[in-house]
């Protein structure tokens, strides 16, 4: 848990991290996180989508964004906005006509958004995970209609 400072200029506490926070995530975390996308992104290929495995698909995409930002495997915003163009063309098709699935294109650019994200995590500090994942909670919650790299 962290811990609180006082910082003797400005008057502000400082939150020092926990040790938890600076370290790797296990191993075993890396891979129930990795193999979750992947088994979403293989069921919204097939015939097996849902709006719920899109939903974590959009997830992936927007954390995967947010640890680039961090500076972890940083890529171009063109790859985001690809994937998140085939989700949303998906997401139309199963609010139309039921049909919860991505097409091609959208699978094979979401595969290479998946295997940055497993770059990612592989380097990734437990803290800084959490941090991308309180500003993703962030962005839901403040209701905005927009992409985060918009």
């Amino acid at each position: 848990m962290p811990r609180s400072k006082h910082s003797g200029r400005s008057g502000k506490r400082r939150v020092i991290p926990s040790k938890n926070a600076l370290l790797p995530l296990p191993q075993a975390r890396i891979t129930e996180i990795s193999l979750g996308y992947h088994l979403a992104l293989a069921a919204c290929g097939g015939l097996h989508g849902s709006s719920h495995l899109f939903n974590e698909l959009t997830r992936a995409i927007y954390l995967t964004f947010y640890l680039g930002e961090m500076g972890y495997m940083r890529v171009a915003l063109d790859l985001y906005r690809m994937a998140e163009a085939g989700l949303e063309a998906g997401i139309r098709r199963g609010n139309e006509n039921g049909s919860w699935q991505l097409d091609p294109s959208a699978v094979a650019t979401l595969e290479v958004v998946l295997q940055v994200h497993d770059s990612q995590l592989a380097s990734a500090r437990a803290g800084d995970l959490i941090k991308a994942e309180q500003r993703l909670t962030r962005f839901i919650m403040s209701a905005k209609t927009a992409s985060p790299f918009d």
